[in-house]
C-alpha cells in the first residue's frame, strides 16, 4: 500500500514538471510583438480627415522591415511615403482624403525576435471637406457710346493753325503799322508847312 502511494506521488510530481516545462517552452513562441492601439482607433468614425495613421506595438519594431498600406473605399492606397518608426510607434503619413467611407490600415512589422506580425485596423471617414469654389473675375462695364443726334453731320476737328498762317498774319500786321506810321508823318509835315496867319490878314 505504501509503495502504491509513493508511485502516485511520483506520477503527480512528474506531470507537474512536464506541465511546467511545456508552459515555459511555449511562452517565448507566443510572446510575439502585438498591436496595442491605433490612431484613429480601430472601428472609429471620424468627421475630419487625418493626415496620418499611428500604430503602437508592445515591443520595438524594425524600421527597415515595416510596411503600412492605407486603402480607401475606392480601393486606392492613400499612404504617402515610407512609415516613420520610433521605437514601438509607427506613423504612416497619408495624402488628402477626398472620398468618404471605410479605410483599412494593413501593416506588416518585424519584432526583436525576427518574427513577422501582420494585421489590420479600420476607421470610417464620415465627411470630406468641400473643394473651394474659385471666384470668377468681374468683367469691367463697357464704356457708353457717344450719343449722335439724328441727321447730324459728324463734326470735324478744327484744323490747327500752321506755321505759314502765323507768318502771314505777322507780315500783315507789320505792313499795317508801317502804313499808319507813314500817314502820321505826312500829316505832321503838312501842318508844319502851312503858313501861319498873322494880324494883317484879318483887316
Amino acid at each position: 500500500m505504501a509503495v502504491t502511494i509513493a508511485r502516485v506521488r511520483r506520477s503527480v510530481l512528474l506531470l507537474a514538471l512536464l506541465a511546467t516545462a511545456l508552459l515555459t517552452g511555449a511562452a517565448p513562441a507566443q510572446a510575439h510583438t502585438g498591436l496595442t492601439g491605433s490612431v484613429p482607433a480601430d472601428g472609429a468614425d471620424v468627421a475630419q480627415a487625418p493626415d496620418a495613421v499611428q500604430l503602437g506595438f508592445a515591443e520595438q519594431v524594425r524600421a527597415d522591415l515595416t510596411h503600412v498600406a492605407v486603402t480607401g473605399p475606392d480601393g486606392v492606397d492613400v499612404a504617402a511615403g515610407a512609415p516613420q518608426v520610433d521605437g514601438r510607434t509607427v506613423v504612416q503619413p497619408i495624402g488628402a482624403l477626398t472620398v468618404a467611407g471605410s479605410y483599412t490600415v494593413a501593416y506588416r512589422i518585424v519584432g526583436p525576435d525576427g518574427h513577422p506580425v501582420t494585421g489590420t485596423t479600420s476607421f470610417t471617414l464620415t465627411a470630406v471637406p468641400a473643394a473651394p469654389v474659385a471666384e470668377e473675375p468681374v468683367a469691367a462695364a463697357p464704356e457708353p457710346a457717344p450719343v449722335v443726334a439724328a441727321n447730324s453731320e459728324p463734326q470735324q476737328p478744327a484744323a490747327a493753325p500752321t506755321t505759314e498762317d502765323g507768318v502771314g498774319t505777322v507780315v500783315w500786321l507789320l505792313a499795317g503799322a508801317a502804313a499808319l506810321g507813314a500817314l502820321t508823318m505826312a500829316a505832321f509835315w503838312a501842318r508844319r508847312r502851312r503858313p501861319a496867319s498873322g494880324p494883317a490878314d484879318r483887316s
